[in-house]
Order: structure tokens, then C-alpha cells, then sequence
């Protein structure tokens, strides 16, 4: 269970090291907000949704 909750913070970090630019902070800040939410939010809200219309 905690590497599937650390899982987005290591490739979030993998991500940021490759910046060069501070237009590239930006965009990639960006995505990887996007991607926490996803994670974080989406994710359990799909499995949640799933496992309702199962019972």
C-alpha cells in the first residue's frame, strides 16, 4: 500500500529533474498537478463508482 502512495511522488520527482527553463517548471508544475489529482482523487473516485455499481 505505500509504494502505490508513493508511486506519484517518485516519478513527480523524476519529472522535475529534467528541467532546464523556467518555462519548463511551469509547464511541468502544471502536469504534474494535473497528475496528482488523478491519482489522488480519480482514481479512487472510478473505483468507488465500480464497486457501487457491482453491489
Amino acid at each position: 500500500m505505500t509504494l502505490l502512495k508513493n508511486t506519484p511522488l517518485i516519478f513527480t520527482l523524476s519529472l522535475m529533474a529534467n528541467t532546464e527553463s523556467e518555462s519548463e517548471v511551469i509547464s511541468l508544475g502544471l502536469s504534474v498537478i494535473m497528475l496528482n489529482i488523478g491519482m489522488y482523487l480519480g482514481v479512487p473516485a472510478v473505483l468507488i463508482v465500480g464497486i457501487r455499481r457491482i453491489i
